[in-house]
């Protein structure tokens, strides 16, 4: 549960990194490199769900994942940045504290969802009725609907 709510979190927050956006338009790694990005995004929220983590760890993993990924590193200190606001998120999910977090990113820069749109699971295809979702495939919780209402209109507005 606290990975369906975390994990369009990271979505939005890795939609938003400059640095990842900018090596996965110009190339940087092997090739495949927005799949590359996807995957990341699962693996963070898994590494962060799963694990006992602070800022210094996160920061450390989305340095190296930047670096071996991306063939990137990060002088602008982006990594910390990205590691301390994930962290804020997912403490204040564990302290059940979701009305803040929706407050908190309805206040973050508008995103455009370049990065989780083909691959994000928790929402179901819109023809697949609910009684035939595979195993893999979760019907989104209110919660995590809502983080994705925050970004609807500013996508409808970018297109």
């Amino acid at each position: 549960m606290l990975y369906d709510d975390f994990k369009p979190i990271v979505d939005v927050v890795l939609n938003n990194w400059t640095a990842l956006q900018l090596a996965v338009e110009h190339g940087m790694g092997a090739p495949g490199g927005k799949e590359t990005a996807q995957l990341m995004s699962v693996y963070v929220a898994r590494y962060c769900v799963e694990n006992i983590v602070d800022v210094e760890d996160l920061e450390e993993v989305l340095e190296d994942l930047m670096d071996e990924e991306f063939e990137t590193v990060c002088h602008d200190h982006s990594p910390r940045e990205i590691a301390t606001l994930l962290m804020k998120f997912l403490d204040l999910l564990k302290k059940g504290q979701n009305e803040e977090v929706l407050a908190q990113m309805a206040a973050l820069p508008p995103c455009r969802m370049w990065l989780s749109q083909p691959m994000h699971k928790a929402v179901p295809p819109q023809n697949d009725p609910p009684d035939r979702l595979g195993p893999h495939r979760r019907v989104p919780t209110l919660f995590t609907l809502s983080i994705w209402l925050i970004c609807s209109p500013r996508l409808l507005a970018q297109k």
